[in-house]
């Protein structure tokens, strides 16, 4: 089984304070992912990132879309204040495609979302 895991607060001391991720470097990590082909789980937190916003996500579901042997997905962007309800549609859209996923975990706390975009 291949597993991918990023929890940058583990990886850059005091990230929560520094919020070293723009939304540029997450959508050439977004745009990575689409070459681990044999992918079953993903987990990716990002809690506090003040710059990664709605359009990011909407890149990330679209490359995630296409790894079609995905199983077991963990998305974690708590106090991230640029996310909104404006793609979680399209958010949504894209992982109901994927056809083998059978473990979702979104949180969203704390992020400008309403229920609209639901």
């Amino acid at each position: 089984m291949i597993t991918f895991k990023l929890n940058l607060s583990k990886i850059i001391p005091d990230f929560a304070g520094r919020q070293e991720i723009t939304n540029k470097g997450f959508h050439k990590l977004a745009r990575r992912l689409g070459s681990f082909s044999g992918l079953k789980e993903l987990a990716l937190e990002f809690d506090n990132c003040h710059l990664i916003a709605s359009d990011d996500l909407c890149d990330l579901s679209t490359y995630l879309a296409d790894l079609s042997s995905i199983q077991k997905i963990r998305l974690d962007f708590a106090n991230c204040p640029e996310i909104s309800d404006n793609h979680l549609k399209s958010l949504w859209d894209d992982l109901s495609k994927m056809k083998y996923l059978q473990s979702l975990y979104l949180n969203f706390r704390e992020c400008n979302i309403n229920g609209d975009g639901i």
